[in-house]
């Protein structure tokens, strides 16, 4: 290519080249919304519904029959409410799960202490569109039973995944309910050994089995580990891998990747900067580690839910204590496919906004919902937060200006790097001054560089050794090479590992 453009200096050779929007930034919050009374009330699962509103489950202590009801909310686009109700007997009742079901109605699952054959039973409550009462089942033995996640499946019934001290092997084990359209049983199993079990998400996989994400005691190399259990459709363990080190992590979320393995989040303190960290783990389709990550800082940092977006990453919702502005915020973190952060935020007050669920709107916004104390009328509320629609990192292509290029083969190796990058490249013109900078995520300048003026006949090449202007290490993740020369430019998108 030199003795080209030497031979032929007038024509060149036209190379469209991409750059990157370098203004990835977290969106901005639309609106927050609060919803109870003058007691205690707590979201603890959102969703977006298909008239473009949302629907929240949570527990009320401000309305209802008893000490603590299971709350539903449903509000318009806005997050005005368009109704609440309370559903659950004399004591205690606990909404952990709600999706919208084929039939525009929603189907809610969590706990009763007021219905049931034992001391808390696994609940499912059923209703139509506009909240009314259809049905309520509940699932369990003489001891505890809880039901933290539920699915409608292909076939227009429900899977429901959770935690029993009735049946199973151990003190606690993870308990995995599979019903018909009308709650009636089909079958359930029980999973786990003599020590403490928990499911805590479930999502029916492409070949109709299931995929569960917890918590085990029982296996695993530490005091508890992140775990994967897959299923036939009938429920038989087809496998189960667990994740982890000496100390504790857990799992909150799963979700089957479109390349049919796995990605599922939680906490870990194995693996944390503080007490605890966001724990990401992405699997092959037979639970295979491909990679893991942390992220979070000095305090306590966890994930409570991981959604796909439309662009190939993740958005992952969760609460930190090591940012924000008080407590425990709300925590939005932005993934790429390989677990490159592409952007955080927090949102709440001077108080705690803990346990947030988070979901995907047609927008491109999100929608996270959990609680607060820092607002509203009440010792806690539900808490909505809804982003404006994602001004993230894309890649855009430059329409060719006139021949010839300034700039040319501007290239990054190896990649991924953990220790030094290698850049290279060729300015056509001798004496071409050039100006190369390194740019995170969020299009911050993290090194500068001022190349000397180049010699056409041999490459340019500078390295970077991954830290920033004063020295410090730079956090993994995604970088961006920005080269420019006279009016043209050159952008390359570089992975930084972890070093082990």
């Amino acid at each position: 290519m030199r003795n080209h453009y030497k031979k032929y200096p007038l024509i060149g050779v036209i190379i469209c080249l991409w750059a990157v929007n370098l203004s990835a930034q977290s969106p901005d919050t639309l609106w927050t919304r609060t919803y109870g009374g003058t007691n205690a009330d707590a979201g603890r699962s959102v969703q977006h519904t298909s008239d473009g509103g949302f629907i929240a489950t949570g527990n009320t202590a401000s309305f209802g029959f008893g000490a603590s009801d299971l709350y539903l909310v449903k509000t318009d686009s806005d997050g005005d409410t368009i109704w609440t109700k309370a559903y659950g007997g004399t004591t205690w009742d606990i909404g952990c799960s709600v999706r919208q079901t084929f039939d525009g109605g929603y189907i809610v699952a969590g706990q009763t202490f007021s219905f049931g054959a034992g001391l808390w039973d696994a609940y499912l409550i059923k209703t139509d569109a506009n909240g009314h009462f259809l049905w309520a089942k509940t699932y369990g033995g003489p001891d505890w039973d809880y039901a933290y996640s539920v699915e409608q499946t292909a076939d227009s019934g429900y899977i429901i995944c959770g935690e029993t001290w009735s049946f199973g092997s151990g003190n606690a084990d993870i308990y995995l309910t599979k019903t018909d359209g009308d709650g009636n049983v089909l079958w359930t199993e029980a999973y786990g050994d003599t020590h403490r079990d928990i499911g805590n998400s479930v999502q029916q996989t492409k070949d109709g089995g299931y995929i569960m994400t917890g918590e085990t005691i029982s296996y695993g190399a530490g005091r508890g580990d992140l775990f994967l259990l897959k299923t036939y459709a009938d429920g038989d363990t087809m496998w189960m891998r667990t994740y982890g080190d000496t100390l504790h992590e857990k799992g909150q979320s799963v979700q089957q990747t479109p390349d049919g393995g796995y990605i599922a989040v939680g906490e870990t303190w194995s693996f944390s900067a503080g007490k605890s960290d966001i724990y990401i783990v992405r699997t092959d389709s037979l639970g295979n580690l491909i990679w893991y990550k942390s992220y979070g800082d000095t305090h306590y940092d966890y994930a409570s839910s991981i959604k796909p977006t439309g662009d190939g990453g993740y958005i992952i919702g969760g609460t930190t204590w090591s940012f924000g502005a008080g407590l425990y915020d709300v925590y939005l973190l932005k993934i790429d496919a390989i677990g490159d952060t592409a952007w955080t935020m927090t949102c709440g007050g001077p108080g705690n906004d803990a346990r947030f669920e988070v979901d995907t709107i047609s927008d491109g916004g999100y929608i996270a919902g959990g609680w607060t104390d820092s607002y509203g009328a009440g010792a806690n509320d539900v808490y909505l937060v809804k982003t404006q629609p994602e001004v993230g990192v894309e890649e855009n292509h430059i329409p060719c200006p006139n021949p010839p290029y300034n700039i040319s083969d501007l290239k990054v190796f190896p990649n991924p790097f953990s220790g030094i990058v290698n850049i290279t490249y060729w300015i056509e013109q001798n004496g071409e001054s050039a100006d190369l900078k390194i740019y995170d995520v969020t299009g911050r300048v993290v090194k500068s560089f001022l190349p000397p003026a180049s010699d056409f006949s041999v490459p340019t090449s500078i390295t970077w050794n991954g830290r920033d202007e004063k020295g410090k290490r730079m956090a993994s993740g995604a970088y961006f090479v920005m080269l420019r020369a006279g009016e043209s430019r050159a952008t390359r998108r570089v992975t930084l590992l972890s070093r082990l």
